[in-house]
């Protein structure tokens, strides 16, 4: 590099910067150490016995400097103690070691090593919005096989066929009847309630159904992810899910499963105590609220109208006055104290506020005022949702088994008392005198079910609510069967049912014991 030196006034040059920093080059080793990157440097190793204590010594007097007085005693002082080497003033003494350190090299490389080892590879999660929860169907639980056990997926199958099927097959009444069914009822000794069967009975419809159409399919995701209870389909969830208040609720009393509508009680009142308890959960966790993690913007946390002016509106006297009108208008309740009542005066003052925004801005206020609690409702409906989590492997899947389908049954288990409603049932929903359910054929039960499912959807073609809206259902013996105790119906202004009925059916559910095999 050509020298820019000057002649001083004592007639020797000056050195210029430049020549000042081809010197340093020059004595420089390393030159990625001269760019200020320590990292980047490839010194040569030390080797030989002299080399290497050299290397040694100059490790122990970095080491030992005033300013590794605190470092060295926190690692001296847990060692002693048996707690182990103290990370942080380990790091810091490592630190401290020159650059060519063959100590500091293999410790680095050593922890890297560690560091490394201890992440999955491939990993097993991704960020963004569909790798944050596992779906309504089951999907995402695994990155890599995203629709590993979703639902609509065919059953998996773990025993290898070592014959040809027959060509005639038996008849399923004859293999049902001889596998499954029971001649009389035993009580058994084993101390087990029909509490058990009813777990068993949500666990069954929560991994198998069986699709019509295709008995290859099963519609419901192979995850025990409760979908008795939230549904196994988006659509399903947003029928059962709160859609009032964005607080992750479900509805009160509300479950997905319409199968279970025609188990014995027992069933359906565990699930409603599912029901009670997310919502229990997902109001603790917006209460709480660890670390601001279940909470939306500040300018978001008011009605949405008000949050609004607040933030686009003229801080004038008119607005102020319109403000203040609109704000009066919103202690007008209705009977229930449930929302604002819709009066002239509320829509006028909610107009007058509305003509002094800008419609642009209001328009994109309220899509974001809406994303946020949206965002908020999710995140607090799938926390609390997967909470009691932690025994479920993330990242990786399951597949249900058909084998599992077949074997995983309990209708030779139920109590007599269940036995007994299962007739009442049945025989206050057929209708039909002369069908006795101990008797009746699988035609005739396949031609009812045929039936009730054009009955639903012709109320449903008739508006009928408790068609279509779970959170209209009710269980139990119709009213008609004169069973009182075992025809559980729904407040009219609050949707739940009555405590002390399903404490009472529990409490029978529990005395009653199964019967032996």
């Amino acid at each position: 590099m050509p020298s820019n030196s000057q002649t001083g006034m004592n007639g020797g040059p000056i050195k210029s910067k430049a020549d000042k920093l081809n010197e340093e080059l020059q004595k420089k080793k390393y030159i990625a150490l001269f760019h200020g990157d320590n990292l980047l440097g490839d010194p040569v190793v030390p080797k030989g016995f002299l080399a290497r204590f050299r290397n040694a010594f100059q490790d122990v007097r970095h080491i030992f400097q005033p300013n590794n007085t605190k470092a060295m005693g926190r690692v001296v002082d847990k060692l002693l103690k048996g707690q182990g080497l103290d990370k942080i003033g380990g790091a810091q003494l490592i630190g401290s070691m020159p650059n060519d350190s063959n100590a500091r090299a293999a410790l680095t490389a050593k922890e890297v090593k560690e560091k490394y080892e201890k992440m999955l590879h491939p990993p097993l999660t991704y960020l963004g919005d569909a790798f944050q929860y596992r779906t309504a169907d089951g999907k995402f639980n695994s990155a890599l096989h995203p629709h590993l056990g979703q639902a609509g997926a065919p059953y998996a199958k773990t025993v290898p066929s070592k014959t040809h099927p027959l060509g005639a097959l038996p008849d399923p009444e004859d293999i049902f009847d001889r596998l499954m069914a029971r001649e009389k009822y035993r009580p058994s000794q084993s101390g087990l309630s029909s509490m058990l069967v009813y777990h068993a009975t949500i666990i069954i419809h929560d991994i198998f159904r069986t699709n019509d159409n295709d008995k290859n399919i099963s519609d419901s995701s192979s995850y025990l992810d409760l979908s008795p209870l939230y549904g196994y389909t988006d659509k399903m969830q947003r029928r059962v899910r709160d859609d009032k208040y964005k607080l992750g609720l479900l509805k009160p009393d509300t479950f997905a499963e319409d199968r279970l509508l025609r188990q014995p009680p027992g069933v359906c009142i565990m699930l409603v105590m599912y029901n009670r308890y997310h919502n229990y959960a997902a109001t603790q966790l917006y209460r709480i609220n660890e670390n601001g993690r279940f909470s939306v913007p500040a300018k978001f946390s008011g009605p949405k109208l008000i949050a609004a002016a607040e933030a686009l509106g003229s801080k004038n006297a008119k607005f102020e006055k319109t403000l203040t009108a609109y704000r009066d208008s919103l202690k007008l309740y209705d009977e229930n104290g449930q929302k604002p009542t819709k009066t002239n005066d509320y829509e006028g003052a909610a107009k007058a506020l509305e003509d002094l925004i800008d419609a642009d801005e209001l328009r994109k206020f309220n899509k974001a005022y809406d994303a946020a609690w949206d965002k908020l409702d999710n995140d607090l409906f799938n926390t609390a949702r997967l909470t009691d989590q932690k025994n479920v492997t993330r990242g990786l899947g399951n597949q249900v088994t058909v084998e599992f389908n077949l074997l995983y049954r309990f209708h030779c288990a139920i109590s007599e008392a269940d036995e007994l409603y299962t007739e009442d049932f049945m025989k206050a929903k057929f209708g039909k005198p002369d069908w006795d359910p101990k008797t009746m054929t699988l035609e005739q039960y396949v031609q009812f079910m045929s039936y009730a499912a054009k009955e639903k959807a012709k109320q449903a073609e008739n508006g009928d609510e408790s068609a279509t809206d779970p959170s209209k259902q009710v269980f139990g013996l119709p009213e008609q069967a004169n069973k009182p105790d075992l025809c559980f119906t729904r407040n009219k202004i609050t949707g739940l049912f009555d405590d002390q009925k399903m404490i009472n059916q529990l409490q029978k559910s529990m005395q009653e014991p199964i019967c032996e095999s």
